[in-house]
């Protein structure tokens, strides 16, 4: 499930809402009851959701059935799972953060990156049909609301 969160007591968190104009500042995947899939600073990894949910506000997606001939069928989830799981078995430095990334998105020019590394909202490339590039949070956020194929599963805010 595509999950956004939101730091609320991060000044980074906030940097990058302000620059982006979104209210999100992360992407990830919840890949399991209670484990969620992260590019962080020091890679793709596995993170546990109570980590999270201490600290930040979450937004969780789910992709709907095959009704109508739209959504999610069980090969799809199959491929997106896959697709995660062979990221996170990736050795560290093919898992490597793209800090350049940063600079291309707060000059406003998103073409500056690493052609071998991803930042947080890069990871939603698993989606079929996801045709954003060097998207930020904000733009995951809009394209997922959007999006036939998704609904909000819930919110999350700590106490």
């Amino acid at each position: 499930m595509p999950v956004l969160s939101d730091n609320v007591r991060s000044i980074i968190s906030g940097a990058i809402k302000a620059r982006t104009r979104g209210d999100y500042n992360h992407f990830m995947w919840l890949i399991d009851y209670d484990t969620l899939a992260s590019q962080g600073v020091t890679g793709f990894k596995r993170y546990s959701i109570k980590d999270y949910a201490k600290r930040s506000r979450l937004k969780i997606f789910y992709a709907i059935g095959p009704e109508n001939g739209r959504g999610w069928d069980v090969d799809v989830r199959e491929n997106v799972t896959a697709a995660i799981e062979d990221d996170l078995r990736k050795p560290w430095y093919r898992q490597r953060y793209d800090f350049l990334a940063y600079i291309g998105q707060l000059t406003s020019i998103r073409a500056i990156q690493s052609p071998w590394a991803d930042i947080c909202s890069e990871k939603a490339k698993y989606i079929p049909g996801f045709d954003l590039r060097n998207p930020s949070p904000k733009d995951v956020n809009k394209w997922l609301e959007r999006s036939p194929d998704f609904r909000i599963y819930g919110r999350y805010t700590p106490d």
